[in-house]
């Protein structure tokens, strides 16, 4: 027996009121019980202790993080391609003390990083430190054909990402070819590349690549080729050429495109024109290389016995297609382009031409090595005397001016109405003057355009003015 009494109490929980009495008795048995009284366990501060971290069942898009504590405990993961993580799974609040979660959704061939979070039933958070698994690289193949009507197109090479993602492969005999393994994901653009072929698409993008890929196919075309012909010896002394291409065009491209200018890269400075033979269209670039220059030609003759119609210009030439055609031979599949172009004399200097068949997507291929040559004498001086600019004319109405050249001759002086070809005017020394038959028009405006050209030789120049008028 002792006076002074102590006893343990265990299995008590963090911040818990207890309510407790004591008891005791002496040698002779008599007992005695206190009163009651109370007291507040301490809060748990102590956070879990996270152990035996690891990722198991890694695959190219997934894995399973498992870890112990030393007391239940809540279960999450934060994962991510760097140490921000950015991804997390959810929380669940289950105290356990064995923990595991799975991650979806990854992506192979890349390195995660993760952290593992607990907290006990006293909101005490752990969190672990930094941890990486790699999830596998998975690849696929992209297949398909290239082919020039029903035979297939062999020795083309084929890009992914324009060469970036290598190795390229190239077409076997048949056509055929299947990229090497592809990294899963993407975006991946498949487009062949040829010296002497251009193809239809020109490139053909796969996103996502989740699985082997077939049937990427692609239409081959022999790049066009030409001749020039310079200068022709018509009434216009001008620069023309005639080009061609051996190809299922179906029965002809569907837009030709041609660019005179120091590369065919530049965008401004030039002299750039969209052929579309579907429609017999022709449109001529604005100076920079923004838009388009009005009227659009609308109508080309199919032959060299027939005359065509129509007149733009920007600051670097002139199309008059008054002796201009384009023809397409079905039976050799040869397309005939003839225009006559008039340069103007600032535009001289280096200029190639280079042709391209239906959209950018195709490569440039110069045709011949003919460069715009840059005459050392000055344009033709031109004036518009009558009518005066905003007239208001009807019936015949008498355009004159003047006209000169301190080097050549006067070749011819053109007038042109709304674009069109009216005729040729009367020159007398330096004086022309052309008659018009304008009508009645009740109030509509008509655009006059003058053109002088000289006799310069390698190419003639000419000088261009506009008068807008009203008809009434």
């Amino acid at each position: 027996m002792v006076t002074s009494h102590s006893q343990a109490l265990t299995g008590l929980l963090p911040n818990q009121v207890v309510e407790y009495r004591a008891k005791s008795a002496d040698a002779a048995g008599n007992t005695v019980t206190s009163g009651i009284q109370q007291f507040t366990t301490l809060p748990d501060t102590t956070p879990p202790v996270i152990s035996n971290i690891q990722a198991t069942s890694i695959t190219a898009n997934g894995a399973t993080i498992s870890w112990t504590t030393n007391e239940p405990s809540t279960t999450q993961v934060e994962y991510g391609p760097t140490t921000s993580y950015g991804s997390s799974t959810t929380l669940d609040s289950t105290l356990v003390t064995s923990h595991s979660q799975p991650l979806t959704g990854l992506t192979s061939g890349t390195t995660y990083h993760f952290r593992v979070k607990s907290a006990d039933a006293s909101s005490n958070l752990a969190v672990s430190g930094d941890n990486t698994f790699n999830t596998p690289i998975v690849t696929y193949t992209i297949s398909g054909r290239i082919t020039f009507g029903a035979a297939g197109v062999g020795g083309v090479t084929i890009l992914v990402n324009g060469g970036a993602t290598n190795p390229n492969t190239v077409t076997n005999s048949n056509g055929d070819y299947t990229t090497p393994g592809l990294p899963e994901g993407g975006p991946y653009l498949v487009s062949p590349s040829h010296t002497s072929w251009i193809f239809s698409p020109g490139g053909t993008q796969v996103s996502p690549l989740n699985s082997n890929v077939s049937g990427i196919n692609f239409s081959a075309f022999p790049i066009p080729s030409g001749v020039w012909v310079s200068p022709n010896n018509g009434s216009w002394t001008a620069y023309q050429f005639y080009f061609w291409t051996q190809g299922l065009y179906n029965p002809y491209p569907y837009r030709v495109e041609m660019l005179y200018s120091t590369s065919s890269s530049t965008a401004v400075n030039q002299c750039y024109l969209n052929y579309y033979p579907g429609s017999n269209q022709i449109i001529l670039s604005m100076n920079d290389g923004t838009g388009w220059v009005q009227p659009f030609i609308t109508y080309l003759p199919g032959s060299s016995s027939q005359h065509g119609y129509g007149l733009a210009h920007n600051n670097q030439c002139l199309l008059d297609f008054y002796n201009a055609y384009a023809q397409y031979q079905s039976g050799t599949q040869t397309l005939v382009w003839n225009v006559p172009l008039h340069f103007f004399r600032a535009f001289g200097g280096g200029k190639q031409l280079y042709v391209r068949m239906n959209d950018g997507a195709y490569p440039w291929n110069q045709i011949g090595s003919w460069a715009v040559p840059t005459p050392a004498t000055a344009d033709p001086v031109l004036t518009i005397s009558t009518p005066a600019a905003g007239a208001t004319v009807s019936g015949v109405v008498n355009i004159t001016g003047t006209v000169s050249d301190a080097n050549t001759a006067i070749s011819k002086v053109a007038v042109y109405i709304d674009g069109n070809l009216a005729g040729n005017a009367t020159v007398n020394g330096s004086n022309y003057s052309y008659s018009w038959n304008a009508g009645s028009g009740g109030g509509a405006q008509r655009v006059i355009k003058v053109v002088a050209v000289d006799s310069d030789s390698p190419t003639n120049l000419i000088t261009v003015l506009e008068r807008t008028v009203t008809v009434n």
